[in-house]
Formats: C-alpha cells, sequence, structure tokens
C-alpha cells in the first residue's frame, strides 16, 4: 500500500514544471487573443475593407 501512495505523490519538481507550463499556455492563449483583436481592425483599414 505505501509503495503506491508514494508512486502517485508528484516531486516538487515535476509540480513545478505543471505550474510553469499551464502558466505559459494561458499567456500564449491570452496574447494571441490581443494581437488579433489589435491587427485586424488595423488590416481592414489598411485594406480599405469595412470592419464590423
Amino acid at each position: 500500500m505505501t509503495e503506491q501512495t508514494e508512486s502517485l505523490t508528484l516531486t516538487n519538481k515535476t509540480q513545478t514544471g505543471i505550474t510553469i507550463t499551464l502558466g505559459l499556455s494561458m499567456l500564449l492563449a491570452s496574447l494571441g487573443t490581443s494581437i488579433a483583436n489589435i491587427a485586424l481592425p488595423t488590416l481592414a483599414e489598411v485594406f480599405l475593407l469595412p470592419f464590423i
């Protein structure tokens, strides 16, 4: 029983890696959305297209 419990616990290094990975994925998703929100109206203006 103790072997199974010990194998299920995560090390501190693993927890840190998971936290960094999740944080970076959330950052990149919001950064991509921000870039699109800025770029689309600018591109519409440059190409003289209506932006709704």
